[in-house]
Order: structure tokens, then sequence, then C-alpha cells
């Protein structure tokens, strides 16, 4: 193989390696745990119950910087910016809520496997309520 050969396939490995390495990292665990903070079942708020939620299990693979499946849950704007994934006073029509609970038989986000755990029942419920009760910016 010749000299030029060799250095275009060790460019190619080098950037295999680094696109492998920045999938693998894209997907940063917050390193914050909610999952003993309780959601209220009424007067749900976004910035005390949602978003620690949407910043523990979603944000590391769907901000701004990073919006996998175009989608983005890093603000208040950004995550009701389109009216199918947050459809305010209906979380039965909210895209968000179908990938949250398994009962709606979509793939459920985060997927297995990820570094995220799924949200637990108490999440799931209080964005379904946040959601009914307006999907108030409060």
């Amino acid at each position: 193989m010749n000299e030029k050969m060799m250095k275009i396939k060790n460019i190619i490995v080098v950037f295999c390696i680094i696109a492998i390495a920045a999938l693998f990292y894209s997907c940063k665990d917050t390193g914050v745990n909610t999952d003993n903070n309780t959601i209220p079942s009424s007067n749900v708020s976004y910035s005390k119950h949602i978003r620690p939620v949407l910043e523990a299990h979603c944000v590391g693979c769907h901000s701004s910087s990073n919006p996998q499946g175009g989608f983005d849950a890093s603000t208040y704007s950004s995550l009701t910016a389109d009216p199918g994934i947050v459809f305010k006073g209906k979380p039965e029509n909210s895209r968000i809520i179908w990938r949250v609970d398994p009962k709606y038989g979509m793939s459920v986000m985060p997927p297995l496997g990820s570094n995220y755990k799924a949200l637990n029942s108490n999440q799931v419920t209080g964005l379904y309520t946040w959601i009914k009760e307006g999907a108030n910016n409060n």
C-alpha cells in the first residue's frame, strides 16, 4: 500500500473513532436524582416540578445543543413550541405523554440501555397533570 493510501486509511480510522466517541458521549447523565421528589396531584409547577424531571431524564439527549429526534426539552419555550409535543390542556393528545407512559404503546423514553432511567409513575402523572392544567410556565 502506498504512503498516500496509508494516510487516507489512518484519517478514516481516526474519524470513525471520533464519531463513535461523540455518539457515546452525546447523551450525558446529569447526575440529578429527582425520583424521590413527589409531584403534587394539583397545582403542578413547571419550574419546581417538571423542569427538574426533564433535566434529569430528557435534556441530556433533547437539548438545543443536541435535539435528538428534533425535540428540545431544555426550556419551557422550546418544550411548548410544538402543540403536538405538549398540547396544553390535553395530555392524552401530547406526544411527550405518549413517549413516557407505556400505556400508549409507543417505545418509552428514555430508551432502555441509555444513561437515563424511565420516569417513575409519579413523574408521569405529574407531567400529565401539568399539561392538563394548561402547561403553564410557573
